[in-house]
């Protein structure tokens, strides 16, 4: 789960920079990308973990819809961050 964690980490930062930079369009398909790779992860979360990821990608949906890329940026970059850096300390 490790390796998962750290590829949805990667790709959720490559994605928040590249909103900051106005590339919206362009990362469309990596943002649908990322949504799989979140979909196959909460396969192995605890029912603890689920409830914790639940409201970020509420807010993540959320900010897409609104298409508001600067807020998307910061919730991949920080909210997102933060849950997968917890629980990569969590699976060491």
């Amino acid at each position: 789960m490790k390796a998962e964690l750290t590829t949805i980490r990667n790709e959720s930062l490559s994605i928040a920079n590249s909103l900051r930079l106005g590339r919206n369009i362009e990362v469309s398909e990596k943002i649908v990308s990322l949504t799989q790779l979140l979909g196959e992860l909460a396969t192995s979360l605890t029912p603890k973990q689920l409830n914790d990821l639940h409201p970020i990608l509420i807010d993540l949906l959320a900010a897409q819809e609104r298409s508001d890329w600067l807020c998307l940026a910061d919730y991949l970059e920080y909210e997102l961050i933060e849950f997968l850096d917890e629980n990569s300390k969590n699976n060491d």
